[in-house]
C-alpha cells in the first residue's frame, strides 16, 4: 500500500487494518508524529515494512518519542524498516524472528538486535561514513539468530561487512555477504569468535585480491557454498583447495553473476576452470560427493564451445545436478 496524504492512510487503516496480513507502508517523515492520534487493530498482521518516501530529511528521534500506531498487532513476526531505528516503534519486539534494516548506522543495527532477543532472522544494509564509529561501539552476542544476511554497503566508502567485528553469532547456520567491502580478516575473526554450526555461506570476494584462504574457512562443515562475481584472483586459489579436499562437507557450490567485468571471469571462464578440479574432487574418500553445482551468468551469454561442456554432460549423467544458464533460464541443455 502507498498512500502519500495522511487523510487517505488513516482512512485505508480504519477501513482494513483488521484483516492485513502484510503491509508494505511508505510514508513521509512529517507524518510520522500525526500517527499516535489513530490506533489501530491489525489483529491478524503478521509481515511490516515501513519506508520513507523523503529520504533526504535527516531524522530526529527524541527519547519520549513513540510511533504507536502498530501497537495492537499480537501476531506480528516479521518487519522490515527504512533509516527508522527500531527504538522509535512501540512494537512487540520480543515476538520478531525475522527483521531487515535498511541504510542504517552500525550503532543502530546494534540497537537492533539487542531489542528483539528472539530474532532467528536477520539482514542489514549499512550507511556509515566514518569508520571510527566502529571502534566506538561494544561488541555484541546474540544468541538466537541462524540467518544473517549483510547487503551492499549504502555508503561509497563501504562498511556493511565490517559490521561483523561487532557481533556474535554462535547459532549461525546460514550467512550471506553480498557487500564489496569484503575483509577476509574480519569473517576469520567472527567465525572464530561465534563457532558457528555454518552450514551455507555466500559470499562476494573483491576482485583486485588475491585472497589466501585461512583453514578455519576450508575446514568449516560447510554444505553449501555461493561464490558471487568469481574473480581472477581467487577462483583458482579457491579449486585448489577444494580439488585438495577443503570444505569436505560440502554438497553444493554455485557460481554466481559470472560477467565479462575487469578482474573476473566469465562463465565460460569458470567453466573450463572447474572441470578438473570436481573430477579431482570425486576421487577422495574424505569428501562427501558434490550434489549440485551451478554457474549462473549475470546477463547474456554466447554459446558455449562442447569441449566446455562435455566434462558437466558427465557429471550430470553421473547423477550431479548441473546447472549452466542466467537467473531467467538455462544456457544449454546438458542431456547426452
Amino acid at each position: 500500500m502507498r498512500v502519500n496524504n495522511f487523510p487517505g492512510l488513516t482512512n485505508t487503516l480504519s477501513r482494513h487494518s483488521q484483516r492485513m496480513r502484510s503491509l508494505e507502508f511508505h510514508v513521509d517523515l512529517e507524518h510520522l508524529d500525526k500517527m499516535n492520534i489513530h490506533l489501530f487493530n491489525f489483529a491478524l498482521l503478521q509481515k511490516l515494512s515501513v519506508r520513507l518516501l523523503d529520504t533526504e530529511t535527516e531524522i530526529e528521534v527524541h527519547a519520549d518519542d513513540f510511533i504507536e500506531i502498530f501497537k495492537s498487532a499480537p501476531l506480528l513476526r516479521e518487519a522490515l524498516l527504512e533509516e527508522l531505528p527500531p527504538s522509535l516503534f512501540t512494537l512487540p519486539w520480543q515476538q520478531i524472528t525475522k527483521f531487515t534494516g535498511e541504510y542504517y548506522t552500525a550503532a543502530l543495527c546494534l540497537n537492533a538486535l539487542k531489542l528483539m532477543s528472539n530474532l532467528v532472522e536477520c539482514a542489514f544494509s549499512v550507511f556509515e561514513i566514518d569508520e571510527d564509529a566502529f571502534d566506538d561501539l561494544q561488541m555484541f552476542s546474540h544468541t538466537n539468530i541462524q540467518y544473517f544476511s549483510i547487503f551492499e554497503s549504502q555508503s561509497p566508502l563501504g562498511w556493511s561487512a565490517k559490521l561483523l567485528r561487532l557481533v556474535t553469532f554462535p547459532a549461525l547456520q546460514t550467512l550471506k555477504i553480498r557487500a564489496n567491502d569484503f575483509d577476509e580478516v574480519v569473517l576469520d575473526s567472527f567465525l572464530q569468535r561465534s563457532e558457528p554450526p555454518l552450514q551455507k555461506i555466500s559470499i562476494h570476494p573483491l576482485g583486485g585480491m588475491k585472497l589466501r584462504l585461512s583453514p578455519l574457512l576450508t575446514e568449516l562443515g560447510l554444505t553449501e557454498l555461493e561464490i558471487y562475481h568469481p574473480a581472477v584472483g581467487f577462483l583458482p586459489l579457491f579449486f585448489d583447495f577444494f580439488a585438495g579436499g577443503a570444505l569436505p562437507r560440502l554438497q553444493s557450490l554455485s557460481l554466481l553473476g559470472c560477467r565479462a567485468e575487469d578482474g573476473e571471469l566469465t562463465g565460460a571462464e569458470v567453466l573450463e576452470m572447474a572441470a578438473t578440479p570436481i573430477f579431482n574432487r570425486r576421487k577422495l574418500t574424505q569428501c562427501v560427493q558434490l550434489q549440485s553445482f551451478r554457474v549462473v551468468e549475470e546477463r547474456t551469454y554466447a554459446a558455449y564451445p562442447e569441449p566446455i561442456l562435455l566434462p558437466f554432460r558427465e557429471l550430470k549423467a553421473a547423477g550431479m545436478d548441473v546447472y549452466i544458464g542466467t537467473n531467467q533460464y538455462r544456457c544449454c541443455n546438458l542431456r547426452s
